[in-house]
């Protein structure tokens, strides 16, 4: 349904969410119908969505500053800490890998199966070194790459790997200034 559908979103960026639903597969110029979403005419909490993917399901998922939400074509389904074990609503980051959703808030990382499993992963029950999660990718192996601030949101923080059995990190050694306002990073290896 949605195979054809491209969209670049930028972290707090002002979005309206645009669903793009091809008649026919292989027409890119043809047969096109687009259908807005904002929160005047949907249940969506906000207009402000950090990241998105797409599940074997052809379910969308968005993350955002209210959690995130699950879109079937029809229907809409909403996530937070309310009625979720993701600790905070401030969600930077989503990625599927077939059904499975890895959404990252900034109190750590969260593992959904899409119906009813959840696991929290924190610093305290993983390798990975902060809990302020800022983006997640997921590979053609199923590696997954999670970028990471420390955990107050100020700088530092780095990249960590995981293979659903070993974290690695790669930690951010040194965090500065440049005087044209730019950021400096370096790197370090580090593996858990």
């Amino acid at each position: 349904m949605y195979s054809n559908f491209a969209f670049v979103v930028k972290n707090f960026l002002p979005i309206t969410i645009l669903f793009f639903h091809l008649i026919t597969d292989d027409s890119l110029c043809f047969g096109q119908t687009w259908k807005n979403w904002n929160t005047s005419n949907s249940p969506i909490p906000t207009n402000y969505f950090t990241s998105m993917d797409i599940d074997d399901n052809d379910n969308v998922w968005l993350s955002s500053d209210h959690g995130i939400a699950k879109f079937d074509g029809n229907n809409w389904v909403f996530f937070d800490h309310s009625n979720s074990p993701i600790p905070n609503d401030v969600c930077y980051a989503i990625a599927t890998e077939g059904n499975t959703i890895w959404i990252g808030s900034v109190w750590g990382l969260v593992k959904f199966d899409g119906i009813a499993n959840w696991v929290l992963y924190t610093i305290n029950n993983s390798g990975h070194p902060y809990n302020y999660i800022t983006s997640i990718d997921i590979d053609t192996n199923g590696i997954k790459w999670i970028g990471t601030l420390n955990d107050d949101g100020t700088g530092g923080g780095g990249i960590t790997k995981f293979d659903d059995t070993t974290w690695t990190n790669y930690n951010i050694l040194e965090y500065h200034y440049i005087s044209n306002g730019q950021s400096k990073y370096n790197l370090l290896t580090k593996t858990h």
